[in-house]
């Protein structure tokens, strides 16, 4: 990847998805915070992806990760599939803003 000019760093211990006892009381916790930080500042020297193996980020923990994001001042945009974007904001007026219904 190094060689397209891509970078990947990990932070799987601040935001990695699953958390025993759910991933709601994790993403209220100091090392998310400092996650989420560290992610915002990638964010704003050059694009970014985070990544998932779950499909959808409304059964996912990327909506937690992506809604932290965008209180950084930043946008989060989900890729659904080829050719299949949905800005976070929709996802959250389609929810009706409970995201964290369930967590």
């Amino acid at each position: 990847m190094r060689g397209e000019g891509i970078a990947y760093v990990s932070l799987a211990e601040e935001l990695g998805g699953f958390r025993e006892g759910g991933y709601g009381p994790h993403a209220r916790s100091a090392a998310f915070a400092a996650g989420i930080r560290r992610l915002a500042a990638l964010a704003r020297e050059a694009p970014t992806a985070f990544c998932c193996a779950e499909r959808d980020p409304r059964s996912c923990h990327r909506r937690f990760v992506a809604e932290a994001l965008e209180g950084e001042g930043l946008e989060a945009v989900h890729l659904l599939g080829p050719g299949n974007e949905a800005r976070h904001g929709d996802l959250l007026r389609e929810r009706q803003g409970r995201l964290f219904e369930g967590a």
